[in-house]
């Protein structure tokens, strides 16, 4: 097959364990149903809405009761709040009636004093080092001891997923006549100036965290960029693979497995679509960390590709293992795992 790529990837190293796939479920909804806890217990890896630890605690402990060794990472978006409010979000709900009323300044707004909006029925949230001080703390700072207080002080939960944790904000008002005016001096921010600050404040939300929280503590975020790497243990690659990392190649694959090479254990590649699962599940056999799989949101279907045990490496020279070989055509965004005959 031309332009077939078979095991060209990095430092290829002997496994030395039968390497099966790791697999995770991105689950952004404040509830659980019938019958979840029993498919997502099947999982390695579970970032799961906060709320989720109010709303159905007891399908939480079910899970970890039928498997004991899953990860269970509690999912906010502290970038953004609801308005107006939505139900089933009680803690949110709080937090967000606590801001109104006591911290106003803390909502993100323009150079013309409105209010900073990236996703519809949502207002952002000044997660700046240049956010107006108020009792002493940014809203980074305020929101971060929120979250270790209200939140991850429950021991159900073994880490920590960040939405929206990119070091930059600038592209979202990109191209329009009003800017965004994080430090509040009414004119529009600088691009350059504006993604210092905002990276200033994601990396002391993370800070806190895992100071409070210690090494152990699984702490994650999303993007696919290399950024706050020295304190994140994984990164999420949305709707792999994506193409604005830098190299656009093959729909940024090449940039996505240079990046996930660097990310950490807990890196996920995160597919939107059965379609590319397989596509997803043979790259990532290519790395050697091997990458976690989840497949859109919200979605707790195991596949049979999660089944395989490939057993381990065998040659450094193509990726092929004792029970399986991984064929990658990125150009193509097709990916095979041939399981050998025993």
């Amino acid at each position: 097959m031309k332009n077939l790529i078979l095991m060209i990837l990095m430092l290829i190293s002997f496994l030395t364990f039968g390497q099966k796939i790791k697999t995770a479920v991105y689950w952004t909804s404040p509830r659980l149903y019938n019958g979840d806890s029993d498919n997502l217990a099947k999982f390695d890896l579970l970032i799961i809405d906060l709320e989720n630890m109010i709303n159905n605690r007891d399908s939480l402990v079910k899970i970890k009761k039928i498997n004991p060794n899953v990860k269970l990472i509690a999912y906010s978006n502290p970038m953004e709040i609801f308005d107006p409010r939505m139900d089933w979000r009680p803690l949110q709900n709080a937090w967000s009636d606590e801001i109104y009323a006591k911290y106003p300044n803390w909502l993100l707004k323009t150079d013309r004093g409105k209010k900073a909006i990236f996703w519809k029925g949502m207002v952002m949230l000044n997660l700046s080092s240049a956010c107006p001080k108020i009792n002493g703390l940014t809203y980074s700072e305020w929101m971060a001891n929120i979250l270790l207080t209200r939140a991850l002080s429950d021991s159900i939960w073994d880490g920590y997923f960040m939405d929206n944790s990119g070091g930059n904000i600038s592209w979202v008002y990109s191209g329009k006549r009003e800017q965004i005016d994080a430090n509040v001096d009414g004119l529009p921010d600088i691009d350059t100036t504006l993604d210092k600050s905002w990276s200033e404040g994601i990396q002391i939300f993370l800070n806190i965290i895992r100071e409070k929280k210690g090494k152990e503590f699984i702490l994650l975020g999303n993007k696919g960029s290399v950024e706050f790497v020295d304190v994140l243990n994984g990164k999420m690659f949305e709707d792999w693979p994506n193409n604005y990392l830098g190299d656009k190649r093959d729909g940024g694959w090449h940039q996505c497995m240079i990046n996930a090479a660097q990310t950490g254990p807990y890196t996920i590649f995160q597919v939107n679509s059965e379609r590319n699962l397989e596509f997803a599940v043979a790259s990532s056999l290519l790395l050697n960390e091997p990458i976690y799989i989840a497949i859109n949101q919200n979605n707790s279907k195991y596949y049979d590709y999660f089944k395989y045990d490939l057993g381990k490496a065998t040659t450094t020279t193509f990726k092929r293992y004792e029970k399986a070989i991984i064929e990658v055509n990125p150009s193509q965004r097709e990916g095979k795992i041939f399981i050998l005959q025993e």
